[in-house]
């Protein structure tokens, strides 16, 4: 048997990360998320975009260099 559901939280959000490098929110729908918590959701999604590009674009020049 599930436990009961204490508090649910829809999330439907699209962000985009520019070319200078920022993270830009372009949708974020939600039911009944608190303001504080919005702020925390966008801005630790925008840090985990930033290091996932990050991580992502340093091991394609990795690569590109060990090819050469």
């Amino acid at each position: 048997m599930k436990p009961p559901i204490k508090a649910e939280v829809s999330i439907d959000a699209e962000f985009y990360l520019s070319e200078d490098g920022q993270v830009y929110v372009r949708k974020l729908v939600t039911n009944e998320l608190p303001v504080y918590l919005s702020g925390q959701l966008i801005e630790s999604l925008s840090q985990t975009l930033l290091n996932y590009y990050e991580k992502r674009n340093n091991k394609h020049n990795h690569d590109s260099n060990s090819i050469s």
